[in-house]
């Protein structure tokens, strides 16, 4: 069961993130999907910003989450090793504390 839940993590993890993409946008006045990059939603200064680095945060545990399923589930080293990126991924995606 809580393999399942961990693997079901990543499905969440993709519809979060672009659910907070097309909420962030419609809600930043004046945002243009075809004129502007992602990164302005969660950029310094932007009215949207804490929305989305709400929304990067939980992405990036529920990428985590994915990646421990995938090494618990994995019955082959390749996909372990898989699940392991996964993991790493998930932790670089975090936000930088450290930034102004």
């Amino acid at each position: 069961m809580a393999r399942t839940v961990l693997l079901l993590a990543g499905i969440v993890a993709v519809g979060l993130f672009a659910a907070g993409d097309v909420v962030s946008g419609l809600l930043y006045g004046g945002y243009s999907w075809r004129d502007q990059a992602i990164s302005e939603l969660s950029a310094f200064g932007s009215p949207v910003r804490p929305l989305m680095v709400t929304v990067i945060v939980v992405h990036a545990l529920l990428v985590t989450a994915f990646g421990v399923g995938i090494s618990l589930s994995a019955d082959r080293r390749s996909l372990r090793w898989l699940g392991v990126l996964m993991v790493g991924a998930g932790l670089v995606g975090f936000p930088n504390p450290c930034s102004p």
